[in-house]
């Protein structure tokens, strides 16, 4: 992971970050912004080529936890060709009874599957 911390303006910056296993890659930059007391989490990750299994244990649980939950129970088996994930919330929205879901216009996703 590259990445820097700027304490003036309480930002953490993630340049690059790489998960990558037997049946993950990841990639994902963004940042964090705690210059408020609700911080700020921007980011965006990518993935490629992945079978269903590794894509549902890679997806966290706090990231919209009610579509996870349909995807961990319909995705029953084939393989993901590619998945984006973008955010723009404060962390609030990530916990569960947090405030309303934010409106498309802050988030988005994409799931081609193929089997």
């Amino acid at each position: 992971m590259l990445g820097r911390f700027d304490p003036a303006k309480r930002l953490l910056n993630i340049d690059q970050a790489d998960v990558a296993g037997k049946d993950v890659a990841v990639a994902a930059s963004g940042y964090v912004d705690f210059s408020t007391s609700d911080p700020r989490l921007v980011i965006g990750a990518a993935g490629r080529n992945m079978t269903a299994a590794a894509f549902k244990q890679m997806w966290p649980v706090f990231i919209n936890t009610p579509v996870r939950n349909w995807t961990l129970e319909h995705l029953l088996a084939g393989s993901v060709e590619r998945v984006e994930v973008a955010t723009n919330a404060p962390m609030s929205v990530f916990k569960a009874g947090g405030p309303p879901v934010p409106t498309m216009d802050c988030r988005s996703r994409s799931l081609p599957a193929g089997r």
